[in-house]
């Protein structure tokens, strides 16, 4: 099997992968949110969030130079690797747990630390299975990963529903975390066949640091938006809220795995037009579009449904939660829009515009949010969303600075009477109006149709002449 065959091969197992992990939360998500509650599910929430971003700082971006490195992944590159991510992962967990009295002091929700105690302390676990996870993709050997991936999860969702009925609550999701994060270091490190040992060599150790920190601190910037929810609305508001948050944002991620599968494969073809200023211009309209496309009937048809399906798939005390969810789909339909702005400008080695993107964005979101939720309670996060939009002005200044042609076209009217649909709940038929414009507007079809001629056409063997 040659290279494009393996890679096409890997990039269906990885499609497949990610269908199996929505599926898996889909029906996983529902039944721990209804059978532990708002509040508990909101202190499992905030402790994931916290400790998911001292992770992201811990990595150093290690796994990025693993996986990137040029030529082959020796041993030595591997064992320093392991040994980079050991003690930077038990140097993060000891210094989270250090910082645990003042985080519940600050966040005051109730029985908060020792979760996060209990979650944090499987971090290690975490960063240092990437380094057999790395030796797998490199070789593009796939299935392994997805199969272990996919079987933790459903070890997760098993052990953690089986505690949930047994009455453990939260406890019985980190009990399912730690159970997760063992095996699949143990299955990853047994299908890469490999055997870490302790090693540090200064020069290679300085090699990884300095390109990893590199490409990680955009990330860090980014990211910090994570803490907004247990630092600022578990402070001022309740770990319920926090709850109700976390899980819209976890069904919004299921929704949008269009969104991230189009991130994934734009950094591939951006690259490959980058030379082209006037293609690269147009993939990144025609991406925004295909993104557009993708996730607005998504949420807009689930938005209209949430007030049936709440309170039959996660029971009475989650009917608040269709509060929040317009305000954080508008947010993550403005991001689907612009994330490939981010790619292209990686690609075109300008991190150092994504990451004052990022400054930008954090700030005014994180901002809005401390102003906003301390006046109007936790629905002021919503609208601390909305306030984060005009960010998006930044990046968009720097790619058009650096393409040419870049055209929203149809994809910025569509957005916005998706947007404003979603809230038809809350202010009555008007918010319908946009769709109908659309719907009205010859231009809309004609796009529409094209794309369908586009998507329908049969595709040609690379030795078939057009």
């Amino acid at each position: 099997m040659n290279l494009r065959e393996r890679a096409l091969k890997g990039g269906t197992y990885l499609v497949g992968r990610h269908f199996a992990m929505v599926a898996l939360a889909v029906v996983g998500q529902p039944l721990l949110a209804r059978m532990i509650g708002p509040a508990a599910y909101g202190i499992w929430v905030a402790a994931r969030q916290i400790v998911d971003y001292a992770s992201l700082l811990s990595g150093w971006g290690i796994d990025v130079y693993l996986l990137r490195k040029e030529g082959e992944l020796s041993k030595e590159h591997a064992d320093q690797g392991f040994t980079l991510l050991a003690i930077l992962g038990t140097s993060g967990t000891l210094v989270t747990l250090l910082a645990v009295p003042w985080i519940q002091r600050w966040t005051r929700l109730a029985g908060f630390s020792w979760v996060l105690a209990g979650v944090v302390c499987s971090m290690p676990l975490s960063l240092v299975s990437w380094v057999a996870l790395n030796q797998l993709e490199r070789a593009l050997e796939f299935r392994a990963p997805v199969r272990i991936e996919l079987a933790g999860r459903v070890v997760f969702y098993s052990l953690g529903l089986a505690l949930a009925f047994w009455g453990w609550g939260v406890w019985g999701l980190v009990c399912a975390l730690w159970s997760e994060r063992v095996l699949t270091l143990a299955l990853l490190h047994r299908a890469a066949h490999y055997r870490p040992r302790l090693r540090y060599d200064r020069a290679l150790a300085r090699e990884m640091v300095g390109y990893g920190l590199g490409y990680a601190a955009s990330t860090w910037i980014y990211q910090l938006r994570s803490l907004v929810v247990p630092f600022i609305v578990g402070r001022y508001a309740n770990a319920t809220a926090v709850g109700y948050i976390g899980l819209a944002e976890r069904l919004l991620a299921a929704l949008g795995f269009a969104k991230t599968i189009g991130w994934r494969l734009a950094m591939v073809v951006l690259a490959k037009v980058q030379d082209d200023r006037t293609r690269l211009g147009r993939a990144i309209s025609e991406g925004v579009m295909l993104q557009v496309l993708a996730l607005s009937p998504l949420l807009l048809v689930f938005g209209l449904l949430l007030p049936y399906l709440v309170p039959w798939v996660f029971g009475a005390r989650w009917v608040p939660m269709e509060q929040i969810f317009p305000f954080l789909a508008v947010g993550y339909l403005a991001s689907s829009m612009f994330n490939l702005h981010s790619s292209a400008l990686y690609v075109l080695r300008r991190n150092g515009r994504v990451a004052i993107f990022y400054l930008a964005h954090v700030l005014l979101f994180g901002g809005a949010a401390f102003f906003f939720v301390r006046r109007l309670g936790w629905i002021g996060y919503g609208w601390a969303e909305i306030a984060a939009l005009s960010s998006y002005a930044v990046i968009h200044l720097y790619t058009a600075a650096e393409v040419r042609g870049l055209d929203y076209g149809l994809a910025l009217p569509i957005s916005l009477a998706t947007g404003l649909a979603l809230f038809v709940y809350q202010i009555g038929w008007p918010a319908v109006l946009g769709l109908v414009a659309l719907a009205a507007w010859p231009q809309t079809w004609r796009v529409l149709g094209r794309y369908t001629r586009e998507i329908l056409k049969p595709v040609q063997s690379p030795g078939t002449n057009a």
